[in-house]
């Protein structure tokens, strides 16, 4: 089972109560309809949960900093101690060319995750 964050809330005002779950599954997906996922983003999340069953939770942020410095489709240097986790472990999926409307997109971000690493996508945000 994944949680997706409501569309129209700020992280602070996250709570479990509020996240839209659903089971991935290759079956036809069904989840509360007054709260929809956002399309996009379970195509590239359900995908993950999928090829990295290890991870349990997906986070990504479009951050100024994040958005700023994916457009160098490079992989963060470390600059401060607030990046070392990321050290050694993180992937650049340059390809991204927007908005996910496939599976098969949410499958190459995946790929691109390989089976260690966090994740940077190129021209977008953070995961």
């Amino acid at each position: 089972m994944s949680r997706c964050q409501h569309r129209s809330s700020c992280w602070g005002e996250q709570r479990a109560s509020i996240l839209t779950s659903f089971i991935i599954s290759d079956q036809p997906l069904t989840f509360d309809q007054t709260r929809p996922a956002n399309a996009a983003g379970f195509l590239i999340h359900s995908q993950i949960h999928k090829a990295r069953p290890d991870v349990h939770a997906i986070c990504h942020a479009h951050t100024d900093a994040g958005r700023a410095w994916s457009v160098f489709a490079k992989p963060l240097e470390m600059l401060n101690q607030d990046i070392c986790n990321f050290y050694n472990a993180h992937a650049v999926y340059a390809e991204y060319g927007g908005i996910v409307f496939a599976e098969e997109e949410g499958r190459n971000i995946a790929k691109a995750l390989g089976m260690t690493n966090k994740a940077s996508l190129a021209k977008s945000c953070l995961a």
